[in-house]
């Protein structure tokens, strides 16, 4: 007669079996548009692939296309004991984490022959849109937006990298766009 307790380490071996089993398959990728919408509620989980580059992203802005001001990236969150109960803002840093990725992966899928195909893909329109919140956040107090150009860059670092800004790959460098200019993205 078996009792649960002698069954417990089998069924705990078989269950990490299973795991290891489910982390060595590979997944593959589905292309439909309509899928690609509901991303935003599937973070990118690859937590047992290899650890590769990390995209980052920066922008600049200025008054013309000539005179684009130094490169910006998004601030630091300080440490706050209160962060560990209650971290919106962590929350949204690793959801537009997420957002870079896919971006990337739309970037490795995109035909090289066609640029335009990769501007109307969700996740550049989604960064264009992050990078206009944070060009408004920063220049809050004025109104001066219209008319001012920005670009942006999403650069790949290496985790632990002595020097991120000299080892950067660049994997993405936008056209120059201009605040209030209407562009219409047909999907």
């Amino acid at each position: 007669m078996h009792s649960s307790l002698q069954l417990a380490p089998w069924l705990m071996g078989l269950y990490v079996a299973a795991l290891i089993a489910a982390s060595l398959i590979r997944t593959r990728e589905i292309r439909s548009s309509s899928v690609q919408l509901l991303r935003a509620f599937f973070p990118n989980w690859k937590f047992f692939e290899d650890l590769g580059t990390l995209p980052t992203l920066s922008w600049r802005s200025g008054a013309g296309e000539d005179s684009l001001g130094p490169w910006c990236s998004p601030a630091r969150l300080r440490p706050d004991a209160l962060r560990f109960l209650f971290n919106p803002e962590g929350n949204l840093r690793l959801a537009l984490g997420s957002l870079l990725q896919h971006l990337e992966a739309d970037l490795h899928a995109t035909d090289e022959c066609d640029p335009e195909a990769l501007e109307k893909a969700t996740s550049y329109r989604l960064v264009r849109n992050w990078v206009e919140a944070e060009i408004r956040a920063a220049a809050a107090p004025s109104p001066e937006l219209p008319g001012l150009h920005y670009q942006f860059r999403v650069v790949g670092v290496q985790p632990g990298s002595s020097s991120p800004e000299k080892d950067a790959e660049l994997m993405l460098l936008s056209p120059v766009y201009t605040f209030g200019a209407k562009e219409t993205v047909s999907s």
